[in-house]
Order: structure tokens, then C-alpha cells, then sequence
């Protein structure tokens, strides 16, 4: 398509520009003439909107026949003896309507250049029915709103306003320090939000420090009528810092589940470290310091560098960590973690680093999830997303310890596209069905549904029209933030979608799409 330039414009058969003309001066049939020019554009403008009108007429006319739709074809299957396993799934994400949104930065405009890059959402007050939404806008800003909802289940703050009389529903900010906020997650059983920072504090010529912010919610009584998050009042935080020669940025966290000691784990640029309450600590063996603090004295070095450790695993644990999470199997002392090393690796925090495992993947690891079993997903650059099962992979010995140990996916996802994005969002459904679903953004601003048995796209019209790409309104162009969750009295799961400064709220059940009254 030609630009369009200002005081020009471009003749089609001539493929060639003509500077506008006053028409005062110009030939009365001069083609740029200004009238003409500005009539021509008219006239452009008035056959689009007939187009679209005719479009619209058309669409109303031609529908899709009932026995296409995943819920009735796939019941008629099943009926006539043919097994449709994605039947649930497919039915879901062909149901699913946009239930609407909050906006978590009400200073910005729709269309502004914003983005939420991180969020979480809690849905555990059952007594008040109201979701709490933590969102962090353009990597710096922390911004906090309730979820309020009315009787069909979409977000409606002037609803809420007549039902909580006494609770306020604007947005509010938080003050942080992080300067490059890059993951924002919370530990249920302490109570205590967690805030990962690519920055650093300048401490002049001592050290820089990577630091992780945590601070606990605070909530009102058990016996008070309101919710149970107190969203007005300003908790005290706590910076755990870390010199940067020995831990580095952090970049992800994940919080540990209720079988665990620890309270949460930090992917570092240098290797895993935890967090149990007391202290930060490593969990990986220490990376070894820089030359000029340390001396190149091989019998000063740790001494896991000397024994037969598996270079896959040992290595990638103590490199660039981009994704972690506990193995479900055992989640009180095994963990999953991948980065930039391209390695999906096993870590047990009883056994020795040399008992460690490893996979090779195709691209580096930017999510890590547990899909069910022994089944994990791991997705990152180079459209590169799968499902493995982390049974058929093993450590080395000091003879193979070469062997990249390349396992075979169980599920591929052809239609996934994302050439090189690490932050962009991801989250999956591991239950619904039986076999569950990935929610994954691409590379082009969209947002695709997969299901995750045979890694085939799965057909949702809402998700399908979600494209921040093609707007001002996220920077990147890409959807940085997704989660699923389930708020106070749903049955099924929603999928919030953090678009621009919205955080969009996605449900199985009647909605605004096309004013259907279907549950």
C-alpha cells in the first residue's frame, strides 16, 4: 500500500506522485487538482462503507450450519459412534464471550501506548464475590482494582457500585521500587506478593544490587461485611536484595506450593535461588565470581566444578533462567526450570547436581507449565511450543555427559508463532476435558487457542479478534500478560487478557459478541 504524504497524492495509473494544487490555479479537470482530489477521497470512503454495509447485510443472511458448531457436530459424533476426543475443549473455546474489562491505568486513554506486562489475578473471596486484579503497566507501574461482576457474569462497576455501598472501586496505585518490574506473582499460604526485577540500585563503587519486592496484602477482618482484600490501605514492603557479581537480574519467580518448605523460587541470570521465609539463599551450586575478585586458582574453585556432573543440566541451571515452576509429581523438592540455554531441566533438591536431568528444546525456554502427570509445556522463540514427558529423560554419566539427550515431543503445535519474543504471554487449562487448553499470544499481536492433545488450533471467534498489534495501544505489539483463573462462584475457569491498559475478562457463557442468551 502507498503512503499517504501529506500535500501529494498518488496517481495509480502513473504510479507516480503529484504535489496538490489549489484549485483557483489548477485545471478544472486536473486530476490534482485540489476539489478533485478531495472529492476522489470522498467518493473512496463512501463505496468502502457500501462495501461494509453489504458485507454486514450478507453475513446476517449466510449462517453456519447448526451441525459445524463444535457442541451440536460433536454430540451428533459421538452419537453416530465416531470418538471425538477435543469435543469439550472445542466447544469451550467456540463458546467463550468477552464478559468486560477493567482499566487498570484510567490515566491513559484506550489508544494510548501502554502495556500491561504483568498480572495477577486472585479469585479465592468466596464470601464477597469479588476478584482482585494486580497489574503492572509498561514494566514500572503497579496498579490493584477489584473485580466486581453482576448477575450474567460480566464486569460492571456501576452494578457494584449500588451492591458494595461502602467499598471503593477505583483503581489505585502502588508505589514500588522496582524500576523493571518482569514478574509479578503471589504466595497464598504467607500472604505475600512478590515483585522480580530486571533493574538494579547503583551503589556506587561497591556493588549493584538486583533486589525482589515483597509485601503482604492487607486484608480486613474475617467478620466485616466488605471484601476480603483491603485494596485502599498501603502495605509495608521488604527489598531482599542480592549483590549482582553473585545472583544478577531476576527474571521470573515462581511461589511454592502448600506441600513445600519454601515460600517461592527466583530464575536468576547466574542460577536458581529461594526464598523460605527467613532469607534469600542459592539452590543451584554458586556461580563462580569474575576473575579479578576471585583469581583463576583452580583449587579455589567450588567444588562441584570438579566432579562428573552432566554438563546439560549442571550448566543450564547456573546460566540464564527464564522459567521455572514445581514438578506436580513431586512438587515439595523437584523442580522444572529452562532459559536461554535451551534446556528443559529436572531438579531434585535432595540429590547431588550430578543426579540432575536435562532435554534438549528447539529455541530457549520463556514459559514452563505443568500440564497434568508427568506431562509439562514449554514454549519460547522460534515458534517452538511442545509437550514432553519428563519419564523419558535421564541423566548423564561422566561418559555421555555430551549427549544433548534430544527427546522426542509428545504434542507439537504447528500453527504457534512467535519468532522471537520472550515476554509474551502464555497460560494454560490442564483440566477441561479431559486433555485441556493452551491460551498463547503471538508474534503478530493475536491471541490463539490450542488444545492440548494434539496441539491443533482450536476455532474462537473472541480470541481471534483480539489483535493489539495493529493499534498504538500496547507497546511491543504483542500481548505481554494472560492467566487463567477462576472467580468466586464460576464453575469453569476465565481467561483475563491484559490488552493495552484492560484487563479483558473471557468466559464460557452469554455475552455481547451477538447477543446470544445461551448458558
Amino acid at each position: 500500500m502507498n503512503r499517504n504524504i501529506p500535500g501529494y497524492y498518488f496517481d495509480a495509473e502513473k504510479k507516480k506522485y503529484f504535489k496538490i494544487e489549489a484549485s483557483k490555479t489548477a485545471p478544472e479537470t486536473a486530476a490534482w487538482a485540489a476539489t478533485n482530489v478531495k472529492r476522489r477521497q470522498l467518493e473512496g470512503h463512501e463505496a468502502l462503507a457500501k462495501r461494509e454495509r453489504v458485507e454486514r447485510r450478507a453475513a446476517g443472511r449466510v449462517k453456519r450450519a447448526r451441525i459445524l458448531e463444535a457442541l451440536t457436530g460433536g454430540s451428533l459424533s459421538r452419537e453416530a459412534g465416531k470418538l471425538n476426543r477435543d469435543v469439550v475443549v472445542a466447544a469451550w473455546a467456540d463458546g467463550v464471550r468477552e464478559k468486560g474489562c477493567v482499566n487498570l491505568f484510567p490515566g491513559v486513554a484506550e489508544g494510548g501506548c501502554s502495556c500491561l506486562s504483568s498480572m495477577y489475578v486472585h479469585g479465592g473471596d468466596e464470601k464477597s464475590g469479588l476478584g482482585v486484579v494486580y497489574g503492572v503497566v509498561n514494566d514500572r507501574h503497579l496498579w490493584r482494582s477489584y473485580i466486581p461482576r453482576d448477575d450474567d457474569d460480566v464486569i460492571n462497576f456501576a452494578d457494584a457500585a449500588v451492591r458494595y455501598r461502602h467499598t471503593n472501586f477505583r483503581p489505585r496505585p502502588r508505589s514500588v521500587w522496582n524500576t523493571s518490574i518482569s514478574s509479578l506473582k503471589y504466595h497464598e499460604l504467607s500472604n505475600k506478593m512478590f515483585i522480580t526485577s530486571h533493574g538494579a540500585w547503583d551503589m556506587g563503587d561497591r556493588y549493584d544490587f538486583s533486589h525482589i519486592t515483597t509485601f503482604s496484602p492487607p486484608l480486613f477482618d474475617a467478620d466485616s461485611p466488605g471484601p476480603a482484600w483491603n485494596l485502599a490501605e498501603e502495605a509495608a514492603e521488604t527489598i531482599l536484595t542480592i549483590p549482582r557479581f553473585e545472583n544478577g537480574p531476576v527474571n521470573t519467580c515462581a511461589p511454592a506450593p502448600a506441600s513445600s518448605p519454601l515460600t517461592c523460587i527466583f530464575g536468576t541470570s547466574q542460577g536458581i535461588a529461594i526464598y523460605d521465609g527467613r532469607g534469600l539463599s542459592w539452590l543451584t551450586p554458586k556461580p563462580t565470581e569474575p576473575s579479578s575478585a576471585k583469581g583463576n586458582d583452580r583449587s579455589k574453585r567450588p567444588r562441584h566444578t570438579r566432579e562428573a556432573t552432566p554438563v546439560a543440566a549442571l550448566k543450564s541451571a547456573q546460566g540464564e533462567i527464564l522459567a521455572l515452576d514445581f514438578f506436580p509429581p513431586n512438587p515439595a523438592d523437584v523442580i522444572l526450570f529452562g532459559g536461554r540455554a535451551a534446556y528443559l531441566g529436572l531438579l531434585d533438591r535432595r540429590a547431588r547436581p550430578s543426579e540432575w536431568c536435562a532435554l534438549k528444546h528447539t529455541s530457549s525456554i520463556a514459559h514452563i507449565r505443568p500440564v497434568g502427570g508427568h506431562q509439562v509445556l514449554v514454549a519460547g522463540p522460534r515458534s517452538a511450543m511442545a509437550v514432553y514427558d519428563m519419564r523419558y529423560i535421564k541423566n548423564h554419566g561422566p561418559r555421555d555427559q555430551w549427549n544433548t539427550n534430544r527427546a522426542r515431543p509428545l504434542v507439537t503445535f504447528p500453527e504457534y508463532r512467535n519468532d522471537a519474543h520472550i515476554h509474551i504471554g502464555l497460560d494454560v487449562l490442564p483440566g477441561l476435558g479431559g486433555c485441556g487448553i493452551v491460551a498463547a499470544a503471538h508474534d503478530d499481536g493475536k491471541v490463539a487457542v490450542y488444545s492440548l492433545r494434539d496441539g491443533n488450533r482450536l476455532r474462537c471467534p473472541v480470541a481471534d479478534k483480539i489483535d493489539v498489534g495493529r493499534g498504538r495501544g500496547n507497546r511491543g505489539g504483542v500481548v505481554k500478560s494472560m492467566v487463567f483463573n477462576t472467580l468466586p462462584g464460576d464453575r469453569d475457569a476465565s481467561l483475563f487478557v491484559g490488552e493495552g491498559t484492560l484487563v479483558k475478562k473471557y468466559s464460557f457463557g452469554r455475552g455481547k459478541l451477538d447477543g446470544d442468551e445461551w448458558m
